[in-house]
């Protein structure tokens, strides 16, 4: 399974003070911290991609799928 974070700001002055360390107050520990204390409300997408072999008809959870001349490969995904 693949997971992946983007963060889109509406402007740039707000991206660039995300990097600043003398932005940053000493409170400020936890990389969430920067979004409670200036309101900002991401919104979240998330997408998940699974992919399963599945080799003669039997489900393959384990890496390399080995197989031999004959045999039916089939792969199963999710988005």
């Amino acid at each position: 399974m693949l997971e992946v974070m983007v963060e889109i700001f509406e402007d740039d002055v707000l991206y660039q003070a995300r990097f600043q360390e003398q932005y940053k107050p000493e409170y400020m520990k936890d990389p969430i911290d920067f979004y409670l204390v200036n309101k900002v409300v991401p919104k979240v997408i998330k997408y998940e991609v699974g992919i399963y072999p599945i080799l003669n008809g039997v489900f393959i959870d384990f890496s390399p799928v080995l197989y031999e001349e004959g045999d039916h490969l089939d792969v199963k995904y999710s988005i």
